[in-house]
């Protein structure tokens, strides 16, 4: 169980920093890739913060988020998601960055299993699409014979 006391402090820290990471978790996305959840046996809570990772770092860049962010798009405590970037982070599935200099938040990007595996999804992905376009021009010139 969290501490109350820590509790109580996250709900009153009302820096400014911290409005701004609100505001942007109610307009932010992420694409949560299924294959990689049965593939790596990640728990709900890491599957989000794969996907935040993977949509926020684009690839092979780094994804600034503190853990405060991490925890306002994900709805946990920071304590969570600290425990969860370490658990990522010790099955290889992210990489740890230097820490930002001034803000001291570390950095993070998908590690080189995800991306393989993001690879074959969407090569997946553009062949099934590939394979609709192809039924509909079928469709298309069979519906235009009758």
């Amino acid at each position: 169980m969290e501490n109350q006391d820590e509790v109580l402090n996250v709900q009153n820290d009302k820096r400014e920093g911290y409005v701004a990471d609100e505001i942007n978790a109610q307009t932010a996305y992420s694409t949560i890739y299924h294959g990689l959840t049965t593939r790596f046996k990640t728990t709900p809570v890491e599957t989000i913060a794969l996907a935040i990772i993977v949509s926020f770092s684009r690839g092979k860049k780094w994804c600034w988020y503190s853990q405060r962010t991490f925890s306002i798009h994900m709805n946990v405590s920071v304590p969570t998601v600290g425990g969860c970037l370490k658990r990522l982070h010790e099955q290889e599935l992210i990489e740890k960055g230097s820490p930002h200099p001034i803000y001291k938040t570390d950095r993070w990007r998908a590690g080189g299993k995800v991306l393989y595996e993001l690879e074959y999804i969407q090569k997946r992905m553009d062949g099934a699409k590939e394979e609709r376009i192809a039924y509909q021009k079928r469709v298309a010139s069979h519906l235009k014979n009758l």
